[in-house]
Formats: structure tokens, sequence, C-alpha cells
């Protein structure tokens, strides 16, 4: 089955990542990918106001949107085995499958 298949390689890329690191040719792509997309993005008027709906009725501050874009352009390998590393658990994650009704 093509969804125990693709589940099986994302448990192993889990896995991967959380036991042998993350490479920085693996986070380049990525972050330059959503750089790309917030640059796009800060230039839209929806962005702006979806984003200071969220701050009026969250709470928050103006500059932490605006520091969205520096805060993605630095993030590094190190950064993200960090991160992953404090959260992953083997076993000890969800993982949702979302199938046509016609399976």
């Amino acid at each position: 089955d093509d969804l125990d298949e693709w589940g099986a390689l994302l448990e192993e890329e889990l896995e991967r990542m959380a036991y042998g690191g993350v490479e920085s040719w693996e986070v380049e792509e990525p972050r330059e990918r959503i750089g790309e997309a917030l640059e796009g993005w800060f230039a839209s008027g929806w962005f702006w106001s979806g984003r200071l709906s969220e701050l009026s009725e969250r709470g928050g501050d103006i500059e932490s949107l605006w520091s969205m874009r520096d805060s993605y352009s630095v993030i590094t390998a190190r950064d993200l085995e960090s991160v992953f590393g404090r959260w992953y658990r083997d076993g000890r994650h969800f993982r949702i499958e979302i199938v046509d009704e016609e399976r």
C-alpha cells in the first residue's frame, strides 16, 4: 500500500534526523523557499490583514511579525537538531493520513 510505504519512509527520515542529525545543505533550500514565500506574503494586503487581526485577538506585537523574515533566514542545521532532539521520541508522535473517500 502506497500510504504504508510513504509512512515508513517518513518514519525512517524522522529517525535519521533524530539520531543522525541534519546536514546544512538540507536546510538551505527550504530556508530560501520560506524566505521567498515570506517576501511575497509581506507584499500582500491579505497577509497583513490576517496577521493583524490575529494580533488583536490573541495578543502579541507587530515586531514579532516584522522580524519573522530575519528569524527564518538564520535557522541552521544545528538549530533544527537542537529543537528536534528535545521533542522527538520514538513512537511518541502522531501521523495523520488523509485519504479520499474512494479508498
